[in-house]
């Protein structure tokens, strides 16, 4: 069975495809899973990858349950154990990882020391896993031209259409996926500039609500509980912003080394920060005094943390300001 990652994305769906396919030419039965029900929004934006149609959306729990070792497990993308799952669903526990026999790791992540297993291929200084499998796992006469679909799609999904944390291997293996005939510049449209109205209105508002600090060169966008009811805010605008925030302002104003979101939610407040390439501080570790567990990329970090969503503006100010040397 293959795992992949949530939150949707573009590499998560196109690397799974690839491995999934590739396993299942080797005479395997493989199923390949996203762990949760995807909304239209999200169907809309990545239902036109070849295969897609063969993805299993929904909760991957069941696989988990004693007695079932027999399977072998491949996680692609991610870097918690909540991302294999349905974590939301807070009805269920957690599922027991050890009841798996034997699992494979396929990542470019920075991982937490007590992971889900030793057996992995990857690493950091990849550009996404769809590099990392095209790369190491792939042999080069099994692509055709749909998985050269979607390995490029997975590269331009990750590395932002090629402006952030790609090397000139990713740029060869780029290159050679373009030698199958595929329409690079559509998959970059579909992944990375098709927007719809809600991300503009959702870009629009962050916009005007941004905090900046220019002694530290960094950005902030908090938003407590009580300003999301009161400007009425939904989930799915939520994540609009997120998006935008990310991809539009977090590492493209100039000036500024990173940008960092805090969106108070029920239980808990979650973080996102990216960084411009002018980034010189790990968004992961620099971010672990306010919770992060120092996983993800050296420009991307996202973590949700348990703790009043009030001071953490101001704790976050102040770890920055440690790290960069700047008096208080």
């Amino acid at each position: 069975m293959v795992i992949s990652a949530a939150p949707f994305d573009g590499d998560s769906l196109a690397s799974g495809t690839i491995l999934t396919k590739y396993i299942q030419s080797l005479g395997f039965e493989t199923l390949h899973y996203f762990p949760r029900e995807i909304s239209a929004k999200e169907k809309e934006f990545l239902g036109w990858l070849p295969y897609f149609e063969e993805i299993t959306f929904g909760d991957t729990r069941q696989f988990f349950e004693k007695g079932k070792d027999s399977t072998t497990l491949v996680t692609v993308d991610g870097r918690d154990k909540i991302q294999f799952y349905d974590y939301k669903n807070e009805k269920l526990p957690p599922p027991d990882f050890t009841n798996i026999s034997t699992i494979l790791r396929m990542h470019h992540h920075t991982l937490p020391d007590n992971d889900i297993t030793k057996n992995l291929v990857g690493g950091a200084e990849y550009s996404s896993t769809s590099e990392v499998i095209l790369t190491h796992i792939i042999p080069r006469e099994f692509i055709n031209h749909q998985l050269a679909n979607c390995g490029y799609a997975g590269i331009v999904d990750d590395t932002g259409n090629f402006q952030w944390n790609f090397t000139s291997q990713t740029l060869s293996v780029a290159s050679w996926l373009c030698t199958f005939g595929i329409d690079a510049p559509s998959i970059s449209s579909w992944v990375m500039h098709v927007r719809d109205e809600e991300f503009y209105k959702a870009l629009s508002y962050a916009v005007e609500r941004i905090h900046y600090y220019p002694e530290i060169r960094t950005i902030l966008l908090p938003l407590s509980k009580e300003e999301q009811i009161k400007d009425k805010l939904t989930p799915e605008f939520n994540k609009s912003l997120i998006a935008a925030f990310n991809t539009e302002l977090a590492k493209r104003i100039r000036g500024y080394d990173r940008g960092i979101l805090l969106l108070e939610q029920d239980k808990h407040v979650k973080v996102t920060g990216r960084g411009q390439s002018t980034n010189k501080i790990s968004l992961a570790e620099l971010l672990r005094p306010v919770g992060s567990l120092g996983k993800g990329h050296f420009n991307a970090t996202d973590f949700e943390t348990k703790q009043d969503f009030g001071p953490i503006e101001q704790k976050i100010i102040k770890v920055v300001k440690r790290a960069l040397g700047v008096d208080s």
